[in-house]
């Protein structure tokens, strides 16, 4: 197939592509506000101090597991700018916030010690943050389809509190990618250890614009934090249900590529034990383990949490086997590419459910 104009998005839905298991790994995030245009390379491109480049270059050279994305809402506004550090670990995951007088200010941030979650100086968010990748200058489909997912949700966020601000100034035209990165330390001006429901956050702040967040043909792409549940292709009325569903502690499949914490064939086997048992609470399963059962191929095993079994005792041991395959059909997978290729795809080969011992704490 030879186009001279395509949205890779389309492509991907028009072959049907299956999502699950391509979310972005990465158990620490730091997303900067950064309310400049975003270039194709967002930390690159920026206008950031060369040595606050550095450092967050060596955040992410160095933490492992770390992730730095761009975040911004509208590119005038009179606060300072902030930045959040995620842990989005299958147990506690948790996000604080910094205010940040200046960029410089991150220097002053020991990154090993926030993603560790052992320093001072955040304010603890009890409300979930929500990113929708609108990074058109890396890709076009983040222009197309992730900047109308945003206005979307910022609307419905905005007439639902009575207040929050215009979603108006987007970089969906130009826009950056937020490169592998790490995040820790303490921060600037805000309240140290303290725990906070932020106004910014419940009255208009809990829905962001980010930078690359991975996989740009399932434009839109929606990310859940803290847990990390990266959301597919995925539309203004289904962008509605899963930020409503994720409010009240539960997982909705549709268009669910996976949990950040895990491996791609966790994520895989995470979506097919859910598909098979119909459980949708954020805590249902526990990781266990998996074990490479061919080249392409692994036995992996959740077992249900005490909020599922009560107890623990006797609770029920899930194990999926998946495989990995080359998709039948080739595609374009993002907007600049010069030919198209086969995608990763994953299988159920087997499933089989145990009661047991396990406990799971």
């Amino acid at each position: 197939m030879s186009q001279t104009f395509f949205y890779c998005s389309d492509l991907s839905r028009a072959s049907g592509e299956r999502s699950f298991g391509t979310a972005s790994v990465g158990e620490v995030w730091l997303l900067v506000e950064y309310r400049e245009a975003w270039g194709t390379h967002a930390l690159e491109d920026s206008a950031l101090p060369a040595v606050v480049k550095r450092h967050l270059n060596n955040f992410c050279q160095t933490v492992p597991r770390a992730r730095l994305l761009f975040v911004k809402r509208e590119r005038v506004r009179p606060e300072p700018p902030v930045c959040f550090v995620v842990r989005c670990r299958e147990r506690a995951p948790s996000i604080e916030r910094f205010e940040l007088n200046t960029y410089e200010d991150l220097l002053q941030f020991d990154l090993a010690a926030l993603a560790a979650g052992g320093a001072p100086g955040g304010v603890k968010l009890e409300t979930p943050l929500y990113l929708v990748c609108t990074h058109g200058k890396r890709d076009k489909c983040c222009a197309k389809f992730g900047y109308a997912l945003y206005k979307s949700l910022r609307a419905g966020e905005a007439s639902g509190d009575g207040e929050g601000e215009a979603a108006g100034d987007s970089d969906s035209e130009a826009s950056g990618v937020g490169g592998d990165g790490k995040a820790t330390g303490a921060g600037g001006n805000s309240s140290g250890g303290e725990t906070a429901v932020d106004s910014d956050v419940e009255g208009g702040g809990r829905i962001w614009q980010s930078s690359h967040v991975g996989g740009d043909r399932f434009a839109a792409n929606l990310v859940c934090f803290p847990h990390g549940l990266f959301y597919a292709h995925v539309t203004e009325d289904a962008g509605r249900r899963i930020v409503a569903e994720y409010a009240h502690r539960r997982l909705t499949l549709e268009g669910y590529r996976g949990r950040a914490c895990y491996s791609y064939p966790v994520q895989a086997a995470e979506f097919f034990i859910r598909t098979e048992t119909k459980l949708d609470a954020l805590d249902a399963l526990r990781y266990r383990r998996h074990e490479r059962t061919g080249e392409r191929s692994w036995r992996v095993t959740f077992v249900e949490s005490l909020a599922t079994t009560g107890d623990g005792a006797g609770a029920r041991i899930h194990e999926a086997h998946v495989a990995a395959r080359p998709s039948e059909f080739r595609n374009y997978i993002t907007c600049g590419a010069a030919e198209e290729r086969r995608v990763i795809q994953y299988a159920l080969e087997d499933y089989g459910v145990t009661g047991g011992d396990a406990r799971v704490e």
